[in-house]
């Protein structure tokens, strides 16, 4: 019986002494640098509902799915030190745009790769756009700017894409005023393409419900000059004459 209990208290000392293996928590996923956000994670491929398919071709004749490629290819090569400028060189002169990349680095650098592959060039300023709404407590709101860069040119609902569509960077510290530049999206928050904007005044209720990309700098005459061309009867968002945009260049 000693002999017994000898062994059991020597099983006890053995089992009090073993140590459990406690494994070392996972390595923490590498932060992401927002300034360098890949293509398919800034972007959704499925399109908001009842959204239309991309045309095959754009106003000025080239293959949406080579400008979907093209974009793809040169957007890990945009990158960011400084003043991020560009210029819209449109037939009522140049405009030039300081855009912020620190708000909305997923928006700037698509359209700098939009502009780097030609994209924008050929294509138009399809609308002006002049609303007023009445708020429930009789106050008013106007609406005044301009819209560009639909693949077709008519800035039709939903037209406004080449076959993939931007996430979200709203920022509601960002006041929409004259000369604020933004991304077009329609009633789907993730649903900005390639349609921009250039506001004529300001606007208080889009404020953080739209993504800014920057501001006018240089040009604003040209932008006005744009707006009071001559409109159709009876669509008079829609000008006579569109102002076409020969090219966007990207200043050092």
């Amino acid at each position: 019986m000693r002999r017994a209990i000898g062994c059991l208290t020597a099983l006890a000392v053995i089992g009090c002494g073993k140590r459990e293996t406690v494994e070392a928590p996972p390595p923490a996923p590498p932060a992401v640098d927002r300034m360098a956000v890949p293509f398919d994670d800034a972007t959704a491929a499925t399109p908001p509902q009842d959204t239309p398919f991309a045309p095959e071709k754009t106003l000025a004749g080239r293959p949406t799915a080579d400008v979907v490629a093209d974009v793809r290819r040169v957007w890990d090569t945009i990158r960011f030190a400084g003043p991020t400028r560009a210029t819209i060189r449109t037939d009522a002169g140049d405009i030039e745009v300081t855009l912020n990349p620190d708000a909305a680095p997923n928006h700037v650098r698509n359209f700098l790769a939009l502009a780097q592959v030609g994209f924008y060039d050929g294509l138009t300023f399809e609308r002006v756009v002049r609303q007023e709404t009445v708020g429930l407590d009789g106050s008013r709101t106007r609406y005044e700017f301009l819209t560009a860069g639909c693949p077709l040119g008519d800035g039709g609902q939903g037209k406004g894409h080449v076959g993939y569509f931007l996430k979200p960077e709203f920022d509601e510290k960002i006041p929409h005023e004259e000369g604020t530049v933004g991304f077009w999206r329609e009633d789907d928050d993730n649903s900005a393409g390639t349609r921009f904007y250039i506001m004529l005044g300001p606007c208080l209720p889009m404020n953080g419900k739209y993504t800014v990309i920057g501001k006018v700098t240089l040009g604003m005459d040209a932008v006005h000059a744009i707006a009071n061309a001559p409109v159709r009867d009876p669509d008079y968002e829609k000008p006579v004459a569109p102002v076409v945009i020969r090219k966007i260049d990207r200043q050092p």
